[in-house]
């Protein structure tokens, strides 16, 4: 038989995929694939070759690091849990929130019942008490729209990041010698963040608010 390598076209659901004419096909999402073509030597009989493939993607879940006082816990929940710091197991760790009183890098697997796994990003803990209120810390203005400022009059120098709703790192710095920092936030959405820094005597928690 002839191999079927002219005029081919592959579909999903039906519908032709552009530029999809090669023999091969990378699927990356669910759909229904089939493929038509025709032989070299005859490339007006071109027919669809009465396979059709049905695949199915799960997108892979990586959680979420989230500090909670002086816990680490995982986001979203899952069925069973692996913590790690620096790299190496923490034994009886099957628990959605660990202490982190041990300064250091803290990785997370999840078990989400999913074929594929992956680990969540690393979480720097730095072993100090956090203090809700940074008295050393100023973030102007509050709340803010386009640009906010943080100050540092007071602080040693030392490391910051600002903290969504949800636990994440969304931006991070060093305290420089300035002693401040403009960042543009007009394309942040409305709510409250968390300006984190630590020295190295203390961790300070400094609340303010985006809006429009």
């Amino acid at each position: 038989m002839q191999p079927y390598d002219t005029l081919i076209q592959w579909t999903d659901n039906g519908f032709p995929i552009p530029g999809a004419d090669q023999s091969t096909l990378i699927v990356t999402g669910t759909g229904s694939y089939s493929v038509s073509g025709a032989p070299s030597i005859c490339p007006n009989f071109a027919q669809q070759l009465g396979v059709t493939i049905q695949a199915i993607f799960q997108p892979m879940v990586q959680p979420d690091i989230v500090p909670n006082g002086n816990e680490l816990c995982a986001y979203p929940a899952g069925n069973s849990y692996q913590w790690y710091l620096n790299g190496q197991p923490i034994a009886g760790s099957d628990t959605s929130c660990i202490d982190a009183s041990t300064p250091g890098l803290y990785t997370l697997s999840v078990d989400y019942g999913l074929p594929c796994q992956i680990a969540s990003e690393g979480f720097l803990a730095t072993g100090i008490p956090v203090m809700e209120v940074g008295s050393e810390v100023r973030v102007s203005p509050v709340p803010a729209s386009q640009r906010v400022r943080f100050q540092w009059p007071g602080t040693a120098r030392g490391i910051w990041s600002v903290i969504d709703v949800n636990g994440r790192s969304i931006a991070w710095g060093q305290v420089s010698e300035q002693r401040s920092h403009d960042l543009d936030v007009s394309a942040w959405p409305v709510g409250t963040y968390t300006l984190r820094t630590a020295d190295e005597r203390r961790v300070t928690n400094e609340r303010f608010q985006v809006a429009r």
